[in-house]
């Protein structure tokens, strides 16, 4: 895909920590290709790996929301590495909304142990 760039429509409204709450209007554009939004964008990636599991906002939503917490109370590279894993777990049969919280929990279980060793000092 050389030479094409892409970009990522935001709606006005921001998701609040916390919240939940994605919003399914954020789409992705490349120039010579219409508008996807992200749960469009990953049925079409379930396509391109073959994968019979059909993917709607639920999961989008799910995923969206451990980056976020990974990225905001770990690090910003965990967010990937995280999702990745849950996908990992889920493919060796975790059950996805139990992993995910999991894995939420784990991430914003850090955070508060920086704010408290901070206030330590």
């Amino acid at each position: 895909m050389k030479g094409r760039r892409c970009a990522v429509a935001r709606p006005r409204a921001v998701a609040v920590r916390g919240t939940g709450t994605i919003d399914d209007r954020e789409t992705l554009s490349c120039e010579k290709e219409a508008p996807v939004t992200l749960t469009e964008w990953a049925r079409l990636v379930c396509a391109e790996l073959e994968l019979a599991d059909e993917v709607d906002q639920k999961d989008v939503e799910r995923v969206l929301d451990l980056a976020r917490d990974a990225a905001h109370s770990v690090a910003r590279p965990a967010a990937p590495l995280t999702t990745y894993l849950l996908g990992v777990a889920v493919g060796r049969g975790a059950e996805p909304d139990a992993a995910a919280a999991a894995l939420s929990r784990l991430a914003l279980a850090r955070e508060e142990a920086r704010g408290e060793a901070e206030e330590g000092r």
